[in-house]
């Protein structure tokens, strides 16, 4: 479990692009190992000896551009050493250190290279691990030929893979596990990558482009997209992708090497997030030269830091731009007292003006432009939507106008029509190449521009792209669960607790009811990284109440649809989105705003979704009364985290809590007590698992466990002993008196006793839901048991056997009613041969 809970940890590092732009090693998956050709460091003088670059972060208190108050975070930073040799590199060894979130991680590469100066081997450790990965690279005339990689996986299984590299002219191309890649060379560069993946029957195709000094300036890679402007030492000066625009300033050292690079991500020209990383390094020289720094409080870092922070803001506000209106209803339009008007290209928007200008490619609002007086300056409006696809807005009687990204409007239509989701339209102008989609075209604001969507990025409102994830995960584990091709390897996969392992490297480890997945459950996908933690009831697809999602990359998000709420945060862009939902299905988001505040940093901390720093902790999830209320992660600077439900500050309902990699518990909670299904473990082969009362285990399901398990099957014999039944159901009568007088005014009516006690299951059920809800009415047919167990196992023909959990009865009940019903079978029997049948 942990394994799927570390990741979270990587959500609260800072992003930052590398300043060595990606070179065709690296494209083609080969580690860059020369000094100056691939990691574009300068010989100088002399020979680079080691480099130690380091990655400081620090938090910026309140914005403050006048008085420079920075908070330094010298607790979480990532160094690496590299080491060189002859111009090549023959070691990096890097630690990362999460602060107070985790232990510090290490890890060691080294290269080995053959007589011709190619890289031959790479080995690879772990701090925490005592395995050695290797990769092997062979050659052909100097070309890579083979690359073959081996070693085991933290489950302690080996891997050895292999991929052969063709060329075939201008082609580069190998296999792997799940498809082909292939690479189109122009000029010796790679310009196209082509990857068809077979799970997804689906080619991607990305694309690059260089400057006249073979060095990267844009990269296409479907999901991410960036262009570079590089300064005189090709480096990033300035990136621009989807989700922000980085711009870098640096400080080299007299051999012309960067000793400090400093990052200011954008959005929209406006300051982008309350945390800023910036990257610094020490480089010792075979001639003596030490230059540069890892101090982060060095009195030199901190000046250039400041200084290259103010000039990156004053180039990166927003410029003064106005606007007049002429005697003949024309314009004059300036940008910083600069007169633009020809530079653009102008159409009313209701009695707005909206302007494109041509130059900057930015779009401003000249609002209320008709009603203007003549001659009088009034400031534009910068329109805060990205228009990289195009622009649309609105109009009064319903219909639209489309813009090209370059501001020329679409004046021919070829398809205008509703999605399936009667919310958006989808729209083709005549002679377009390809469709495109208006957004939420039904409910936006009439006159107010808002960014086209390319029709194949286009993910429908209401199929969430990590609900969609769920979907399919869960409907490739139910595909494989029903056709009994996975494996029990640990526990029990049939009644109790079990880990699942399916033939793709699918796993599903929690609860399960008569081979099925029945109560809280974790499942992963090892390829792509996906996860799930929720509550199941007889089927991956069938959900229950609260889910917490991974989506394997850079998304994690919070929900429960049966009550209309939700969250996810997106550490690539440090932003967290509340959810809003319509009939338990996504509609939309909306940005959650940061607060100047050093408490409730994110959001609303009193009744909605916030992100709250308590002293020892911090929080991230919905709150009620200022407490936390709902669903969240909590985790802790000492160590730990909890991920599930609370309510009113307590861990309440699904979650689970988490130590270290296996000392966690995973399941139900009431009032910051372990009780219902979960599992305790202690350590990889010591646990308990079953139901729990407050903080202890009721019936030992399961302790320590070494399993074997069964490919033919879908469940195998654990080799742990089972004590006793997994009874939750108390030995005494839990009627009050007069719930105990309803059941004796029935007599002996079985019906009307079946019909009161499901009237107390729909009373418990707006309180309480899951497996604890079961528990609950198990628990008044215990009772009714222990007042009279005829009346009872007669009860128990006229109930929904749904409501209640046979084998959460004590195993004395359980042994009286299966003998009573053998009793009625024999008899029935008995009565048929009576009868000559």
């Amino acid at each position: 479990m942990k394994r799927f809970l570390l990741l979270f940890f990587g959500f609260l590092t800072m992003h930052a692009s590398s300043q060595e732009v990606k070179t065709q090693k690296e494209i083609l998956d080969i580690p860059n190992t020369d000094l100056v050709k691939d990691l574009n460091l300068k010989v100088g003088s002399g020979n680079v000896v080691p480099v130690s670059v380091s990655k400081a972060t620090y938090k910026d208190i309140g914005f403050s551009f006048v008085g420079h108050k920075f908070q330094y975070m010298k607790d979480d930073y990532s160094l690496e050493t590299r080491t060189f040799k002859d111009k090549k590199l023959v070691q990096s060894k890097t630690k990362y250190n999460y602060g107070n979130f985790m232990k510090p991680k290490g890890f060691t590469f080294n290269y080995i290279y053959d007589s011709d100066g190619n890289l031959s081997k790479r080995t690879s450790t772990s701090s925490d691990s005592d395995y050695v990965d290797e990769t092997f690279y062979t050659y052909s005339n100097n070309k890579i030929k083979q690359v073959r990689e081996t070693g085991t996986f933290s489950d302690g299984k080996k891997y050895d893979k292999i991929k052969d590299y063709v060329r075939n002219g201008t082609r580069i191309s190998y296999d792997f596990e799940n498809g082909t890649k292939e690479f189109e060379l122009q000029n010796g560069l790679i310009h196209t990558e082509k990857t068809f993946n077979k799970s997804a029957n689906k080619t991607y195709l990305y694309t690059y482009k260089y400057n006249p000094n073979d060095f990267l300036i844009d990269q296409d890679r479907e999901s991410y997209q960036a262009s570079y402007t590089l300064n005189d030492n090709n480096l990033i000066e300035k990136e621009v992708n989807k989700t922000y625009t980085q711009t870098f300033k640096y400080v080299y050292d007299k051999h012309g090497n960067w000793v400090i690079a400093y990052p200011l991500s954008t959005s929209n020209n406006k300051l982008y997030g309350s945390q800023f990383s910036y990257y610094i390094r020490e480089i010792k020289y075979s001639n003596g030269d030490v230059t540069g720094s890892v101090n982060p409080d060095s009195d030199v870092v901190k000046t250039h830091v400041i200084k290259f922070r103010n000039e990156l803001y004053n180039s990166l506000v927003e410029a003064n731009v106005s606007f007049q209106k002429t005697a003949n209803s024309s314009y004059l339009f300036q940008i910083n007292s600069q007169q633009e008007a020809r530079n653009t290209s102008s159409v009313f928007m209701g009695r707005s003006l909206l302007v494109f200008h041509k130059p900057t490619t930015q779009l401003y609002i000249l609002e209320d432009f008709e009603d203007k007086p003549v001659g009088k300056d009034f400031k534009a409006k910068k329109a805060s939507i990205d228009i990289k696809n195009g622009y649309w807005y609105k109009t009064q009687k319903g219909g639209v106008h489309v813009f090209r990204n370059d501001g020329t409007y679409i004046d021919k239509i070829a398809v205008y029509e509703f999605a399936p989701n009667n919310i958006d339209a989808i729209f083709q102008g005549e002679n377009e190449p390809g469709k495109v989609v208006l957004e939420d075209y039904k409910n936006v604001k009439i006159n107010t521009p808002y960014p086209v969507t390319l029709h194949r990025d286009y993910k429908p409102n209401g199929s969430d792209t990590m609900t969609e994830n769920a979907k399919k995960l869960a409907k490739s584990l139910d595909a494989y669960s029903e056709a009994l091709k996975g494996d029990c390897v640990n526990g029990d996969c049939k009644d109790g607790y079990g880990e699942q392992e399916y033939k793709d490297g699918k796993k599903a480890d929690g609860f399960f009811k008569a081979g099925k997945p029945y109560g809280p459950i974790h499942t992963s996908e090892k390829k792509t990284g996906k996860s799930l933690l929720t509550i199941y009831k007889g089927s991956y697809r069938d959900q229950e109440g609260f889910s917490y999602e991974y989506n394997g990359s850079n998304l994690m998000t919070f929900t429960d649809a049966s009550k209309n709420i939700g969250f996810y945060n997106d550490y690539k862009t440090k932003k967290t989105y509340k959810l809003n939902y319509s009939n338990g299905k996504i509609i939309s988001k909306k940005e959650l705003p940061y607060n100047n505040s050093t408490t409730c940093v994110v959001g609303n901390c009193s009744n909605g979704i916030g992100i709250y720093e308590y002293s020892n902790s911090t929080y991230m999830g919905t709150f009620k009364n200022g407490k936390r209320d709902g669903f969240g992660m909590l985790f802790f600077k000492s160590g730990g985290d909890y991920v599930g439900e609370f309510s009113n500050g307590n861990y309440h309902g699904l979650g689970t809590y988490t130590i270290s990699e296996y000392d966690y518990y995973m399941g139900f909670y009431e009032n910051g007590k372990a009780n219902g299904q979960g599992v305790r473990y202690y350590a990889k082969d010591n646990y308990e698992a079953g139901n729990w009362i407050d903080g202890t285990l009721e019936g030992k399901t399961t302790t320590s466990n070494s399993s074997s398990s069964s490919s033919s099957s879908s469940s195998s014999t654990s080799t742990s002993t089972s004590t006793s039944s997994s009874s939750s159901s108390s030995t005494s009568i839990i009627f009050s008196d007069s719930q105990k007088s309803r059941i004796l005014a029935c007599k002996d009516n079985t019906e009307c006793i079946s019909r009161y006690i499901t009237e107390l299951y729909v009373e418990e059920r707006k309180n309480i839901s899951g497996d604890a809800l079961i528990k609950k009415t198990t628990d008044y047919f215990h009772s009714l048991y222990i007042m009279n167990p005829k009346l009872a196992f007669d009860t128990l023909f006229k109930m929904d056997i749904t409501l209640i959990d046979i084998k959460m009865l004590p195993q004395t009940v359980q042994t009286d009613l299966k003998a009573r019903a053998q009793k009625v079978s024999d008899g029935y029997e008995e009565f048929k041969k009576s009868n000559g049948n």
